[in-house]
């Protein structure tokens, strides 16, 4: 953005005089601008255009405005001191003045407009990849990016986005002043982005003008299925004219939207969209169109039973033997596009073999002085543990994991997370086996890291798992410096390992003491014959020792603390100090409950000396609202204050407690011990939300007010125990030894109790000191609807709750049966329902594989060894209801298998993961061989999940591995009610690897 500028009144005058003469001018191209600026700077030029960002959106001080035309190119539109109201998006207008060029971006000034059309179609936005809108030569072009958020930071009146689409990082540049809302647009989050490329210091940055040109893009089921093969799969070297026609099938009940084929670097092609056609039923509606090197089809229909080809001509193959992918994408409808398991290969010439990393440990003697390709994910990059030459690590999908050396200087292209793809010579250096004199390509950046291998501290004593990513977790017995690093060792009884942290890593290992337990990652290093895991990042040492220092610890205090209902708007400051000795890292806090926000996070700030690193994320869980700050480093002297701006708050009387969390270094956040209060009115009183989050807090009666949702009399006749919910949406029980009160505790009664705050056996409860009866027969709160799995949390303990499910077991817990508690599940997993016998419902009308819709209050029950269950507490006849419409269905049963071998002598197991089609569906997993003989079952029961993994060890019903060959996976469900039956089945191939 440019500061404002004066030009003195003999300019304008000038101006006005020559400006008749200007209309008689040509139109000029703006491509031709701003593909020609030199012969243009400080010429006088008529443009004809569409707004696409118009005056007043960025800035309220002066004119800042980008115009398109036909040519699909944009420029600037520059005046100082004041907003043109004529330059209104989408105007489209004629403009004639004169090009400068200002701080490195082309702009038209000293200009006079006209308007044509008031209502002018927008141009379509030039589709990039995130790393082509970092090309300075299209200044000013209206652009389309998508891909993923990887940073989000506060940066002046504004807030720069960093978005990724695997190519490059590219910033889009959102004002405070264009009022565009940013909560959802989250660290992680995919979007599509549009608005004019904007030059800033050298460097491109995307405008964000209007909500609209911001896309929050949902992944979706379905999102990278489908299967894609390519005809012709080999062509020769060189080859010029090829076509390409790829078919995509759907899968299972999939139906994909949008598929995007991407042109691997290594071939020449003109990008014509005339040469790419469509055919087959799931393209019949479609629409295609090039965005870089990328074919991206829309409007498809492609399902398991319809396919889509696309044939994509005058491609010219490489004049080298390489095996080329082109990588597939897909999406359903609304979701993000997401390669497929297996991207179709094109071989050229010889073509170029992928070793599996596998191989070449377990065989180095074979491979040593050979030339190799690897395709892995760098797990610890370049110039971490030397700045001295390459040291690094990577690791493929067999699992394992090589070190990738290079004297002389540090490859930056080896950086944590990026997919690579490296030829080289493998060789051995004193015990480790690395590739050398390599050739490099980057084939995406912040790709996931694998999972790493978790070991006893004894198992990381295995050289033949050398370069492999792992985990251990052990007491720390021995802490020394050796040379330029410090060595740990960890025990976890299996025998101790070594770590070693060299010190250009950055990690601190100074807090770390003997006795603490730790969690390191990182590859499996050979010094002197022996392993040493090298962690190479903070990230990678984990001390639950340290969890707990400073947790909790501080206080927090409010700018005000009273407010009127009718205020219209607040900025609420909340200053964070921590308690002498400790240092917090984390601070989360609440809004508070009931209050209206903008959810924009342009209205947070931070300050303090305790936040001068910190970064923040605005974030919700159910109605939850809080801001996490990290990075903190606040202590009894280095405050930190978050400012929240634009609060609104309830038009009721109540007090409202702004929570606060804080957490030491590595720690969890836990409540401070008394997050500050904010009386809302007069004669206000608490809100149940608040109790329910940290009962602790209130040690003095509270008053609170609210509907009874379940009487007195109901669940227990022994004493009062009823419920009452508040327009804070959640629930408490009243609790007390005294005979039931079930008049003034009426279901319907709005009543309002003075009583103090309990738990017992983690139920929250009010023990009531006086209650008075406000209102008979008032609405019932509305139950919140959740899964079954999500009704399993201490969250809803009194709060009023609705799931829908199977019942998948149905018993009584008295004799004679009286209480019952019936399991229902819609497929998230299981949830208790405990109907007492005292609220006289009858169970006798459902039963076992029958559905419910199941209404009650979030119960918890804690058993006599202490394990904690969760429960849904109906107390009326109404609020269980069966489904006569549910129909139990086998259809969507399935069958995953990874086509691959794997190898039981080495530890490996393969993951079998299957849908059941409904839960309490019978199913058995078993294996067989390719005589029909029964091996093993692995599974036989009745379905809790609709979807699961299991896995396989390669071992027999009596534990003992079995030959080499291929297996069948034979998958058997049962629908109980109908009897039917389904089967699926699928290969296993079990192999191994010849010794060294």
């Amino acid at each position: 953005m440019k500061p404002m500028r004066v030009f003195g009144f003999s300019v304008f005058f000038a101006l006005f005089c020559i400006v008749p003469a200007l209309w008689a001018q040509n139109v000029v191209p703006i491509a031709d601008i701003q593909q020609n600026e030199s012969q243009y700077l400080n010429q006088q030029v008529t443009i004809r255009g569409v707004v696409v960002l118009g005056a007043g959106i960025t800035t309220t001080g002066w004119t800042d405005v980008y115009v398109q035309d036909s040519s699909n190119a944009g420029i600037n539109i520059y005046r100082s001191g004041s907003v043109d109201n004529n330059l209104k998006r989408p105007y489209l207008v004629e403009i004639t003045g004169t090009v400068t060029n200002y701080q490195g971006v082309t702009e038209i000034t000293n200009y006079t407009v006209t308007i044509l059309d008031q209502n002018a179609p927008l141009p379509a936005p030039v589709k990039v990849s995130t790393q082509q809108a970092t090309d300075v030569n299209l200044e000013g072009t209206f652009v389309e990016v998508t891909g993923e958020i990887t940073d989000s930071f506060r940066a002046g009146s504004g807030t720069n986005l960093t978005i990724d689409d695997g190519s490059g990082p590219v910033t889009v540049r959102v004002w405070d002043n264009t009022g565009v809302d940013l909560s959802e647009a989250t660290v992680g989050k995919t979007v599509t982005v549009r608005g004019p490329l904007d030059i800033y210091r050298g460097n491109t940055q995307i405008l964000l003008g209007y909500q609209e040109d911001l896309m929050i893009r949902q992944a979706q089921p379905g999102d990278g299925s489908g299967v894609v093969s390519v005809s012709p799969d080999t062509v020769d070297r060189g080859a010029t004219d090829v076509t390409l026609t790829f078919t995509i099938t759907g899968e299972d009940a999939y139906q994909l939207a949008t598929v995007a084929i991407t042109i691997p670097g290594e071939w020449q092609w003109s990008g014509d969209v005339a040469d790419v056609s469509l055919s087959g039923d799931g393209f019949a509606g479609a629409s295609v169109t090039v965005e870089g090197n990328q074919v991206i089809i829309e409007n498809a229909a492609v399902t398991a039973t319809n396919s889509g080809i696309a044939s994509i001509r005058h491609l010219a193959a490489p004049d080298s033997d390489v095996t080329s992918v082109f990588t597939v994408s897909t999406a359903a409808p609304g979701g993000i596009l997401t390669p497929v398991a297996s991207s179709p290969q094109v071989v050229v010439g010889q073509g170029v073999v992928i070793t599996p990393i596998r191989l070449i440990q377990l065989l180095t003697d074979q491979y040593l002085g050979q030339t190799v390709n690897i395709k892995a994910v760098v797990t610890l990059g370049a110039g971490i543990t030397t700045t001295s030459w390459t040291d690094a690590y990577v690791q493929d999908t067999s699992g394992y994991g090589i070190n990738v050396f290079q004297s002389g200087s540090v490859d930056n292209n080896l950086k944590r997370g990026n997919l690579v793809l490296i030829t080289g010579t493998v060789e051995e250096f004193q015990g480790v086996t690395e590739i050398t004199n390599y050739t490099l390509t980057v084939l995406q950046t912040n790709y996931p890291l694998p999972s790493p291998n978790r070991l006893t501290t004894g198992e990381a004593n295995n050289t033949a798992l050398e370069g492999m990513f792992v985990e251990v977790r052990g007491q720390l017995i021995s802490k020394s410096t050796a040379g330029s690093g410090t060595n740990l060792i960890l025990d976890d009884g299996s025998g101790s390992c070594t770590v070693r942290v060299w010190n250009t890593t950055g990690i601190n290992v100074d807090p770390l003491a003997i006795g603490d337990t730790l969690i390191v990652r990182g590859p499996l290093d050979i010094y002197q014959g022996n392993t040493q895991i090298v962690p190479g990042y903070p990230e990678d040492i984990f001390d639950l020792s340290k969890g707990a220092r400073g947790d909790g610890s501080g206080t927090a205090t409010l700018n005000i603390t009273s407010v009127p209902i009718d205020t219209p708007s607040i900025d609420l400051t909340v200053a964070i100090r921590s308690n002498p000795l400790d240092t917090l890292s984390t601070v989360v806090v609440y809004l508070p409950v009931g209050w209206q926000w903008s959810g924009n996070e342009n209205d947070i700030s931070l300050s303090g000396s305790g936040f001068q690193q910190a970064t923040f994320e605005y974030q919700t869980e159910y109605d939850d609202r809080f801001v996490t700050i990290r990075n903190t480093a606040v202590t009894e002297n280095d405050t930190g204050v978050v400012t929240i701006r634009g609060l609104q708050p309830p038009a009721d009387s109540v007090i409202s407690v702004v929570w606060v969390q804080t957490a030491g270094p590595h720690g969890t956040p836990q409540f401070i011990a008394q997050s500050p209060e904010l009386q809302v009115g007069t004669n206000p009183r608490y809100q149940i939300y608040d109790l329910q989050t940290n009962p602790k807090q209130f040690t003095e009666a509270v008053t609170v007010e609210g509907v009874v949702t379940i009487g007195a009399g109901i669940l227990r006749t022994d004493r009062l125990s009823a419920y009452i919910q508040d327009a804070s949406g959640r629930g408490i029980n009243i609790n007390a030894f005294q005979t039931p009160d079930t008049v003034t505790y009426r279901r319907g009664n709005r009543v309002r109790i003075n009583g103090v705050v309990s738990e017992y056996r983690q139920t929250t409860q009010l023990d009531p000191l006086s209650a008075t009866v406000l209102e008979e027969n008032a609405p019932l709160p509305d139950p919140i609807r959740l899964s079954t799995g999500e009704a399993n949390a201490p969250r809803w303990d009194g709060t009023l709750v609705q799931v829908h499910g199977v019942v998948t077991d149905k018993y009584s817990t008295s004799t004679p049966a009286y209480d019952y508690n019936v399991l229902v599940n819609d497929g998230s997993g299981d949830i208790t329902v405990r109907i007492w016998g005292t609220t006289g419902i009858d169970v006798s009308f459902f039963k076992v594989n029958d559905a419910l819709y199941v209404t009650g209050v979030g119960g918890v029950f804690v058993n006599s060894r202490n394990q904690v269950f969760y429960q849904i507490l109906p107390g009326y006849q109404d609020q269980v209801v069966k489904d006569e419409q549910f129909q139990p269905s086998l259809a969507n049963v399935s069958l995953e298998i990874p086509a691959q071998p794997f190898v039981p002598e080495m530890g490996e197991r393969i993951p079998i993961t299957f849908n059941v089609g409904s839960v309490n569906n019978q199913v058995t997993v078993r294996i067989f061989d390719l005589g029909g003989r029964l091996i093993t079952t692995l599974l036989s029961e009745k379905a809790r999940y609709t979807r699961q993994t299991i896995e396989w060890d390669g071992r027999d019903d009596l534990k003992e591995r079995v030959p080499l060959g291929t297996y069948i996976c034979h998958l058997e469900v049962i629908e109980p009610q109908s009897g039917k039956r389904t089967v699926k089945i699928a290969p296993i191939v079990i192999g191994t690897f010849l010794k060294r």
